[in-house]
C-alpha cells in the first residue's frame, strides 16, 4: 500500500500544477445522501441499458438507490466502514458517469468523494476503517479526449463526523 501511495502521490506532484482538491472533490454529509441530480442524457431508462449496475444487497446499497444512484463496481469494507460508489447517470453506451463514491460508518452516511471529470472513475483503496486513498485521472488542456494525462491523489481521512483530506 505505502508503494501505491507513493507512486500516486509522486504522479499527483509531477503531472500537473493543477491542485489535488481541483480534480478529487471530498465533501462530508451529516447522514442523508443528497438526491442525484437528473442529466439530460441519462439512458438507464432505455431498453439497451436496463439492468446495469450491480445488485442492490446492503442498506447501504439501498440509501444509495433511493436518492437516485445507481451502484457500481465492488462495495469495500473494513471495520465498520463500508465505501459505496454509484453512477449519478449513464451515458448513450451504458457506461457509469457523473461517479460519485459514497463513505459509510456504522450504516451511517459521512461523506461523499467526487470527481471533477465526470466521465472519469477515480480509482479507490481502503487502506482501513480511517483512511481512503483516492486516485483520479484528469485531462490537462492540451489532452485528447479520449487520453487524459494528469492523475491526482488524495489519502482521505475518515471517522464517524465526516471526511477530511489528510495531510
Amino acid at each position: 500500500m505505502l508503494q501505491f501511495l507513493l507512486t500516486a502521490v509522486t504522479m499527483a506532484s509531477t503531472t500537473a500544477s493543477t491542485d489535488v482538491a481541483d480534480v478529487i472533490v471530498l465533501k462530508s454529509l451529516s447522514g442523508s445522501i443528497p438526491s442525484a441530480a437528473a442529466h439530460p442524457d441519462d439512458a438507464r431508462g432505455e431498453a439497451l441499458c436496463s439492468g446495469e449496475g450491480r445488485r442492490s444487497d446492503s442498506d447501504e446499497d439501498r440509501a444509495v438507490v433511493a436518492a437516485g444512484f445507481i451502484p457500481f463496481f465492488a462495495t469495500q469494507q473494513m471495520g465498520s466502514t463500508k465505501v459505496v460508489t454509484a453512477a449519478s447517470w449513464l451515458d448513450g453506451s451504458c457506461r457509469p458517469s457523473g461517479v460519485v463514491v459514497f463513505i459509510f460508518r456504522a450504516g451511517k452516511v459521512v461523506g461523499r468523494v467526487g470527481v471533477s471529470d465526470s466521465s472519469a472513475a477515480p480509482m479507490l483503496r481502503l487502506d482501513d476503517a480511517r483512511t481512503l486513498v483516492v486516485v483520479a485521472d484528469y485531462r490537462k488542456p492540451d489532452d485528447a479526449h479520449c487520453c487524459p494525462t494528469g492523475r491526482a491523489a488524495m489519502a482521505v481521512e475518515i471517522d464517524n463526523d465526516g471526511i477530511r483530506r489528510r495531510n
